[in-house]
């Protein structure tokens, strides 16, 4: 998937969620990592490792095809049988958990803009779960703290543009590899306030990174 590349209303080019989130990372190279990606958006380190034999990767790209009521077994052609068994393991745990949950899309992959806080974001899926609007986001690698600033990120996006909080979080760990569970689901019913206030921090540093970036280049 390309990188995203986000604009407030006069063009200027914004920080997305992922880049300003992933300072912290709880490793010298995820914070390399962030540091390299300042102006840039995308997938955060743990997803851009992903290559297309691995399971994780084929079952988000079967997942993606029934929200988008497409047939999940189409995006199958070109993999190994043992990564097609294994992606189909975690789709059917997704699939099941969706049918329990009453899962019903409001918006996949929304590219989201904040012109009070100037950052964007394009989260995973918008979906009402029992009736409660939620947000649900993919990982195919370890969950960190700063998945909590990005759902929180995410949460003021889409009240900004929306005017709705959601009522609920939720986080589906899909594995990339067969020494991981199949599929393992977190979940908040609220978010704390240090995750928001922990975001907007960040902000304020990504901001003048840039300034002092002007008096070296």
């Amino acid at each position: 998937m390309p990188r995203i590349q986000y604009r407030n209303e006069a063009g200027k080019r914004l920080p997305g969620t992922t880049t300003v989130g992933g300072a912290f990372k709880p490793s010298i190279e995820g914070l390399l990592v962030w540091a390299n990606r300042l102006g840039q958006d995308g997938k955060d380190l743990d997803d851009g490792r992903n290559t297309a034999t691995e399971p994780g990767t084929l079952a988000h790209s079967k997942i993606d095809a029934y929200l988008h009521g497409q047939d999940p077994e189409a995006v199958d052609k070109g993999y190994p049988q043992d990564v097609i068994d294994k992606a189909q393991n975690s789709y059917l745990n997704f699939h099941h958990w969706a049918k329990n949950n009453e899962l019903k899309p409001v918006s996949i992959e929304p590219n989201l803009v904040s012109e009070q806080y100037q950052y964007g974001g394009t989260p995973d899926l918008i979906a009402r779960l029992h009736g409660k609007l939620a947000i649900v986001d993919w990982k195919t690698g370890r969950v960190y703290e700063s998945v909590l600033l990005q759902l929180a990120a995410y949460n003021h996006l889409w009240f900004e543009n929306h005017g709705e909080h959601f009522e609920a979080f939720h986080i589906l760990q899909i594995p990339r590899n067969a020494d991981m569970p199949s599929f393992t689901h977190r979940f908040w019913g609220h978010l704390p306030d240090e995750a928001w206030a922990c975001f907007e921090k960040l902000l304020s540093v990504y901001a003048d990174w840039k300034t002092l970036k002007k008096f070296i280049s």
